[in-house]
């Protein structure tokens, strides 16, 4: 006689292990070699029911090395890496243009300024179901951003120049704070900016240590593309 495998039943009257256990064990194992792989930064992509590829955000991504954060909103001039699965012919790098749109050979005009890559990756997918494809999987990345650059000077503990998404409001105070902040010697109250109006540089003398000491009580100055901060250093 050909002996029957025993009855869940009787596996666990034996102590053995059941099917059901079985099954666990095995999903159990599947999540662990998924963690694993995750840890080791394998990039696991899965398609959601939308047809927006979710992806681990990966680092480096942006002008010189930076990291773009997940709410990082489209602006003109940025550079997008638009992928359609399995349609080479409307997958490419595309840049965005001074109306925030970009020329895509299906679509034509599709405003992607203000909108974080997958918001714009819902709205391409939302466009190609409308007479092109029945599914669509779209992944959009921003490969270099538009960039504001400014210069810190003097009395700071990292004198450079420096580069930040073009659509960034940042202040003054937070600008000095990417140089370092001061030095012992800065002369807090006598920050000298120059910027450019009408093709003409122009300087102010601003207190800063007032503004950081009470910033109730002034607006913030924000940072504007080609402006220079320079930090003299305090005469005692």
């Amino acid at each position: 006689m050909v002996p029957h495998p025993p009855t869940e039943q009787a596996r666990v009257q034996m102590n053995l292990p059941t099917n059901a256990s079985t099954k666990m064990n095995i999903a159990a194992r599947s999540w662990i070699v998924t963690v694993v792989l995750a840890i080791g930064g394998t990039v696991l992509a899965m398609t959601s029911a939308s047809g927006e590829e979710s992806r681990t955000p990966s680092a480096g991504r942006g002008a010189g090395g930076t990291t773009l954060s997940a709410d990082y909103k489209i602006s003109a001039n940025d550079l997008l890496d638009i992928k359609i699965y399995k349609d080479p012919d409307g997958s490419g790098q595309f840049r965005v243009s001074k109306d925030g749109s970009i020329q895509h050979p299906y679509l034509k005009n599709v405003k992607v300024a203000g909108l974080t890559e997958s918001e714009a990756a819902r709205r391409f997918i939302s466009a190609l179901r409308n007479g092109y494809f029945v599914n669509p999987r779209v992944t959009v990345t921003v490969l270099s951003y538009a960039k504001m650059r400014f210069v810190v000077l003097g009395q700071v503990n990292a004198p450079d120049t420096y580069e930040v998404p073009a659509n960034r409001k940042l202040t003054l105070v937070q600008a000095i704070g990417i140089a370092k902040g001061f030095t012992d010697v800065a002369n807090q109250r006598k920050v000298v900016l120059t910027r450019i109006v009408k093709g003409k540089p122009q300087s102010w003398a601003i207190n800063v240590k007032a503004m950081m000491d009470s910033p109730e009580r002034y607006r913030p100055i924000y940072i504007q593309d080609g402006d220079q901060l320079t930090v003299k250093e305090n005469l005692f």
